[in-house]
């Protein structure tokens, strides 16, 4: 019995239009599978088919705007690259407090303190260089959506709101760069940095949506945090009456008007107790701040074990449980839903993509085939290099190489082993070239990896040779061909490629490689917003003026990789109540903790620990039973049907899977 097809609409397009890239039979594979398990790689696979369905079946019986979707499509890898200009470009921005009246031209130095500013960079892109590329890449990205929202009045409600938003967003970066230039970078109030990643949020609209998601998801479960809270500020207040007048059990003596999480947490001022007992809750203090009192009563540290027991053991793991099911279900929800919205397009392009897949099986044998002809001498060195005695001798041969980066490679007898073992190794992946066809060497990158690094190792360890002993050029050379001998142990190690459990293992990351991406961006888009807001609170701020702790001053939010290396820190965790004082004590207020503590809660306690979650629910159920030999699976043909419109049917199946 076949299954009926939706009827077609005026602005329904057929379904040879839809072009089916690589990305799209990855989410076609994803797809099959939910229906036996449902995850996060299946859902955003769903997700980002429906979505392009959708597109493809908008504006086709309007000649013009079928040209300008044309033109959409065509012009794939260029949207990309815009977009990777438009990001990269944000490493070599000019600091927003970095103005040519007060600091050097590489925002090191402050004329009128006389001190030196630490940063990760020393070159940025001119002011006006800089902004002028930026306005031009943000209007291109207008001009990307405007072809594919051509006819805005058939785009959903939804979809139209996301593209006013990202419209008003961008005029808003337009109209900050042009005061930008205007003022030469002299402007206190530079929002650029912080825009962007909201601004790349609605254009990809996938980081929206997940973003959506986890908001519901708060707001589902806001007993469980009003519960830690209440937990929080109870305990807080059972410690303040136990613990109070007990000054004299410490030695440390605290800095006037700033929070010392050194100290005791009950014998300083009453906000300073709120956020060292938070720390206390992340564990980054712990035992430290409660041993004085455990020296003192020993009973004492039974209400700080409570109180770690209750907050951090129980309610936190509590709320990260609540998130990710609730997540988990909202997932399926929405599963279900785009399922039965969407269920026959999906039939049509399963069709399409298992015709694709055959015929490319079919050139597949066929190419196989023409490489057989070899003469008795190919087989004979074939049979050779393929034998296991050869390869394991080669892998001892790569893990030796290996060895050699913990050797004096100053020495000549060293050099010379070494030049000898690399230049087997460059001519076996010669020998190896030759017999799979130099006209086919694409196809095989580990052979291309083989010959480039034992040439370029060879080239090197001659070049060491020539120099002259314990110069710098040796010592400089040295270094290089030492961290491209460290790439041996991949082939060294290969015979890990032959057990089964790591196969699968890497077999099922990088199948959900694209939508790893798309389930860390909100992780990276969540810190590069806490950097943008910490470049404008502390950029320029952290400097060489006072004394930091134990190099401290690198940790700051002078430039973006600066911040961004700052926030990493962060997340973490350890030692983040040791970076928070130091920002406190080089701006003088107790207020800036604010920022670190929502860091905490958002990036670390949400983002991360669900991306984690999700991450390791979908590894625990794709790769279970890693010791048994999975069976090679076989496809049945779907059995197709074309009608006069080139339209085709989809017979009923009662799961959504190819056999």
């Amino acid at each position: 019995m076949e299954a009926e097809l939706e009827p077609p609409t005026p602005y329904s397009a057929r379904l040879s239009e839809i072009s089916l890239s690589d990305s799209k039979i990855d989410d076609y594979h994803q797809v099959n599978r939910i229906e036996s398990n449902n995850d996060f790689a299946s859902y955003f696979a769903l997700t980002r088919l429906t979505k392009k369905i959708q597109d493809s079946y908008i504006m086709s019986n309007d000649p013009k705007a079928q040209y300008v979707k044309k033109i959409y499509s065509k012009l794939k890898w260029i949207r990309k690259l815009c977009v990777a200009i438009y990001i990269l470009m944000t490493i070599f921005q000019k600091p927003i407090w970095c103005n040519p009246r007060q600091y050097s031209n590489d925002c090191q130095y402050n004329f009128e303190q006389d001190y030196g500013i630490p940063s990760f960079l020393t070159f940025y892109i001119p002011v006006l260089c800089y902004y002028i590329i930026e306005i031009i890449l943000i209007l291109l990205m207008f001009s990307f959506k405007a072809a594919k929202y051509y006819q805005l009045q058939l785009i959903p409600l939804e979809r139209k709101v996301v593209a006013y938003c990202f419209v008003g967003i961008g005029v808003l970066i337009i109209i900050n760069d042009i005061v930008v230039m205007s003022f030469d970078n002299d402007y206190s109030y530079n929002i650029s940095t912080l825009l962007k990643p909201i601004f790349l949020i609605f254009y990809s609209q996938y980081f929206l949506g997940i973003i959506e998601d986890y908001a519901l998801i708060i707001y589902k479960g806001k007993e469980i945090y009003f519960m830690l809270i209440f937990s929080y500020v109870f305990f807080v207040g059972l410690g303040t009456a136990i613990f109070r007048n007990q000054s004299d059990m410490s030695d440390i003596i605290q800095d006037e008007g700033i929070c010392d999480y050194t100290g005791l947490p009950f014998s300083q001022k009453n906000y300073c107790t709120f956020l060292i007992m938070f720390q206390l809750q992340t564990t980054v203090n712990s035992p430290d701040i409660y041993l004085p009192y455990y020296g003192k009563v020993s009973l004492a540290v039974v209400y700080f074990i409570l109180y770690q027991f209750i907050n951090t053991v129980l309610i936190i793991n509590l709320i990260l449980s609540l998130f990710y099911s609730q997540y988990k279900k909202l997932v399926e929800e929405r599963t279900i839903m785009l399922l039965e919205k969407h269920r026959n397009k999906i039939n049509q392009f399963t069709n399409k993509a298992l015709q694709k897949q055959r015929q490319n099986s079919i050139n597949s044998i066929s190419n196989s085939k023409q490489q057989q002809n070899r003469t008795n001498t190919q087989i004979m060195i074939k049979s050779i290099l393929d034998n296991w005695l050869f390869k394991s001798i080669m892998q001892i041969l790569c893990i030796a190489d290996f060895c050699f980066i913990f050797q004096d490679n100053t020495d000549r007898d060293i050099q010379v082993v070494n030049l000898s073992l690399n230049a087997v190794m460059l001519i076996e992946s010669i020998i190896i070239a030759i017999l799979r066809g130099l006209s086919r060497i694409q196809n095989y990158p580990s052979v291309i990896f083989d010959f480039i690094i034992s040439l370029i190792l060879v080239i090197l360890i001659l070049a060491i040779m020539t120099v002259q002993k314990d110069s710098p050029t040796q010592d400089i050379l040295i270094r290089i061909c030492c961290s491209i001998m460290s790439l041996r142990l991949f082939r060294g190690c290969s015979w890990l490629l032959k057990s089964k459990n790591f196969e699968n293992i890497l077999f099922k990351i990088f199948s959900i490689s694209s939508y790893l991406l798309q389930l860390f961006g909100t992780l990276i888009i969540s810190i590069t917003i806490f950097n943008a807001i910490g470049q404008l609170i502390f950029g320029g701020k952290i400097n060489y003026n006072r004394q930091h702790m134990n190099n401290y001053q690198w940790v700051n939010f002078n430039d973006f990789l600066s911040g961004f290396c700052t926030c990493w820190f962060l997340l973490i965790v350890n030692n983040w109540n040791q970076m928070s004082y130091d920002f406190s004590l080089s701006l003088e207020s107790d207020s800036i903790y604010i920022f670190f503590v929502l860091y905490y809660i958002i990036v670390f306690l949400l983002a991360q620990s669900v991306t984690i979650a999700l991450l390791i629910e979908y590894l625990v159920t794709h790769v279970k039973d890693l010791g048994q030999v999975q069976e090679d699976e076989t496809q049945s043909e779907i059995p197709l049907k074309e009608d006069n419109q080139n339209e085709l049917y989809v017979p009923l199946q009662n799961n959504q899977k190819a056999q």
